[in-house]
């Protein structure tokens, strides 16, 4: 039976809850380092690409040519956690989040089997990804992806830990690589949504949580 949530609905400016775990549940972040590469992927990825050198406009003819999804893709939110990660993307261009998800694979993967000093696959599977339908879900969505550290990871308080995006949220960084603004426009005050315990939690909660 094929996986649930395997990208299927591909839509220009339609926003993707796109999320993967280890092969076996096993750690994808074993120390500090993994975390701080897979996050200056990221900022790579979706950062303005910078003009080559004249040295490098040589080499290019000899070189892979990394691609760039600046303008194309933009990162709303991310959370990484010690076995799985969660990103909750824009994209602009139809089919975009497909490639920049296989290039933010293809390279941590090739990063952390070279590291660690191992082989064979390091995700359970192809990535995972809804395509998200309605305002409210996505501001639901944007705290269960905040709270991952408190929730499975013990974290206290939300505000320390480093390798999310709840930082840009609360003003405490502002990373260009990481748009905020458009779930920040709904409240006055995110934080107590984020931290705060909810009077009522929807029933599409369920949906947010790996299989």
């Amino acid at each position: 039976m094929p996986s649930k949530n395997r990208i299927k609905q591909y839509a220009e400016d339609g926003h993707y809850h796109a999320y993967n775990r280890g092969v076996g549940k096993n750690l994808i972040f074993k120390e500090s380092q993994d975390y701080l590469v897979f996050i200056s992927y990221l900022k790579e990825l979706l950062s303005p690409p910078v003009p080559p050198t004249e040295e490098e406009v040589r080499l290019m003819k000899y070189s892979y040519i990394k691609k760039n999804y600046h303008g194309e893709i933009e990162l709303l939110a991310f959370c990484l956690m010690p076995n799985h990660f969660h990103l909750l993307l824009k994209q602009n261009q139809p089919r975009s989040i497909e490639s920049f998800m296989r290039s933010l694979g293809i390279r941590y993967s090739g990063y952390f089997n070279k590291h660690h000093e191992r082989v064979g696959h390091l995700f359970q599977d192809t990535y995972k990804g809804v395509l998200i339908q309605n305002d409210e879900y996505l501001w639901w969505l944007s705290r269960y992806i905040h709270r991952n550290p408190a929730e499975f990871g013990g974290q206290d308080p939300l505000s320390s830990y480093p390798y999310s995006s709840y930082a840009s949220y609360i003003g405490m960084s502002h990373p260009a690589w990481i748009c905020p603004e458009m779930i920040l426009g709904n409240f006055k005050d995110y934080r107590s949504f984020v931290e705060d315990e909810p009077k009522d939690i929807p029933e599409f909660i369920e949906d947010f949580y790996l299989e």
